[in-house]
């Protein structure tokens, strides 16, 4: 075997190595979607499946909580029930419903991305809103009545990921298309919303 050969057999092939943020540890994944936006939603930069579901995970989790936590600390002061619970779950299935149809469109349509590419896209957009929401659950346990000025930016920013996935990844450069897709999300979510 020539030293060439034995070079190349230790070296790691660069296909094998993990792409830009993929393999960080989840702060660093948090602080690059935060503070590098730009960075992160760029086709090439991939942050790895495991920070993608926690991101979806933990932005699920904090909407449930955040709608179990209006209706026990709503105006009257805290007033628990179980139905409560029921509330919280029919939030998450209300959001996690559109957020799946979603995912499997954008995939359907992206040819030449992967399902892991859309969720990892996704699951960084929803980091910002899930902040917000954890905002908004503090203010709302503060009795601060400002919180829903939050859980309203929360979903605004949704949205705007909605638009900027849609727009430059799923399907890049046609305008009325990702504001098609922004529309049936939020269509799709309302009428879920009125369902249960």
């Amino acid at each position: 075997m020539t030293e060439h050969d034995q070079q190349t057999a230790t070296s790691p092939d660069p296909d094998d190595r993990p792409k830009d943020g993929a393999g960080k540890g989840y702060v660093e994944h948090v602080r690059d979607v935060l503070t590098r936006p730009d960075t992160f939603f760029d086709g090439s930069h991939r942050s790895g499946n495991t920070n993608a579901m926690i991101d979806l995970g933990g932005f699920l989790g904090v909407f449930f909580l955040a709608t179990i936590v209006s209706r026990t600390f709503g105006y009257t002061g805290f007033d628990f029930e179980f139905g409560h619970l029921l509330d919280g779950i029919k939030a998450v299935l209300v959001i996690g419903i559109p957020i799946g149809a979603l995912v499997f469109a954008w995939n359907a349509l992206g040819k030449t991305r992967g399902l892991d590419f859309y969720l990892e896209k996704f699951g960084g957009a929803l980091v910002l809103s899930t902040l917000l929401l954890l905002l908004a659950l503090v203010l709302d346990v503060l009795d601060i009545r400002i919180q829903s000025w939050f859980r309203g930016l929360a979903m605004v920013f949704v949205y705007i990921g909605v638009f900027a996935i849609t727009y430059a990844h799923a399907v890049p450069g046609k305008l009325k298309s990702a504001a098609a897709f922004t529309a049936a999300f939020y269509i799709l979510y309302r009428l879920l919303g009125l369902l249960f």
